[in-house]
Order: C-alpha cells, then sequence, then structure tokens
C-alpha cells in the first residue's frame, strides 16, 4: 500500500509539473502569438509607408505633375509601345522664359503659384492617355502617345504656347510668360 500511494503522489506530482509546463508553454505561446501579430502590423505599416512613398516620388509634390523618374518609366512604356505596335509618338520639352524674374522679383511663393497654374494649363492641352511632367525647376515635358502625324504634335504644341502665353495675375501683378519649346518626333 506505501508503495502505491508513493506511486500516487509521484504521478500527482508529475501531474502538476505537467500541467505548469503546460502553462509556461501556452504563456510563450500567447506571447509568441502577439509578437507575431505585432510584427505582422509593422510589416503592414512599413508595405502602406512604401506604397505611399513610391506614389509621392511618382508626382510632383507641388504641381501634382509626374517626376523626372516617373517621366522617364513613362517614357520606357512608350517606347516599347511604339517598338510593339509601331505608332508614333512625339515628346515636347519646354521651360518657361524668364521664370528666375519672376522669382527673385515676386518671391518663391508666387513662382509656385504660377508652376501650379502653368501644370493645370498643360493638362487642359492634351488627352487623358497623353504624359505631362515637370522635369525639374521651370522644365516640362509631355508624351504625346500614338499620334496620327506631326501635325498632332505641333498643334498640341500650339495649344501649350497659347496656354502658357495666357495673362496670369500673381500678387496683384499681370504676367505674361512665354516658353522655349522644342518637338521630337518618333
Amino acid at each position: 500500500f506505501e508503495a502505491l500511494t508513493k506511486l500516487q503522489n509521484e504521478l500527482i506530482s508529475a501531474a502538476a509539473s505537467i500541467e505548469k509546463e503546460m502553462d509556461t508553454v501556452t504563456s510563450k505561446l500567447q506571447t509568441g502569438k502577439s509578437k507575431v501579430q505585432e510584427l505582422e502590423e509593422k510589416v503592414k505599416n512599413l508595405e502602406e509607408e512604401l506604397t505611399r512613398t513610391k506614389t509621392e516620388n511618382m508626382r510632383d509634390h507641388l504641381t501634382g505633375l509626374l517626376t523626372r523618374k516617373a517621366f522617364s518609366d513613362e517614357m520606357k512604356r512608350v517606347e516599347s509601345a511604339y517598338e510593339r505596335i509601331k505608332t508614333q509618338y512625339a515628346v515636347i520639352f519646354f521651360d518657361l522664359d524668364h521664370f528666375k524674374t519672376v522669382n527673385d522679383s515676386l518671391g518663391h511663393q508666387a513662382g509656385d503659384k504660377l508652376l501650379c497654374e502653368i501644370a493645370k494649363r498643360l493638362r487642359s492641352c492634351v488627352r487623358d492617355g497623353d504624359v505631362v511632367a515637370r522635369l525639374n525647376g521651370d522644365k516640362f515635358a509631355i508624351v504625346l502617345a500614338e499620334i496620327d502625324s506631326r501635325d498632332n504634335a505641333a498643334a498640341v504644341a500650339d495649344k501649350v504656347i497659347l496656354a502658357v502665353c495666357q495673362t496670369i495675375t500673381l500678387e496683384n501683378t499681370p504676367l505674361t510668360l512665354s516658353p522655349s519649346i522644342g518637338i521630337a518626333l518618333y
């Protein structure tokens, strides 16, 4: 009987030890699960930040136009389509004449307003599928995808010139600008 009681006590002790160990393992699993959830949340946040950063790097912070990098990516896409389906496209490059004078005389805030207005006008000159980018400062580019002839590119360039040359009033000062413009046909 003593041996049985001793064995029973050992089994009870072993069961208690196993239960304690299971509680420890359960606690560690719950801690691990919460750490995994925490890591998953961090990964999700980093992915969202990466997406936001990519988007911000694709759009000019001031004008909302594509950046130089995004323009380069779009040019690769257009060139690839040109090679595949043999369509014509044109690239219009231009900058604003005497933009520095506006910045120097009216201030950078006025210059920023001017660039935003020019961006708005440029978007109104092109079709939805065309690309408008601010390369830097007062330099812009437009990609006219799938044009029928050089006359189409010239017509858009004329629209751009007319849009840019319309009077803009900044700081109660009416300004008439002009662009220096060039067209490349492919």
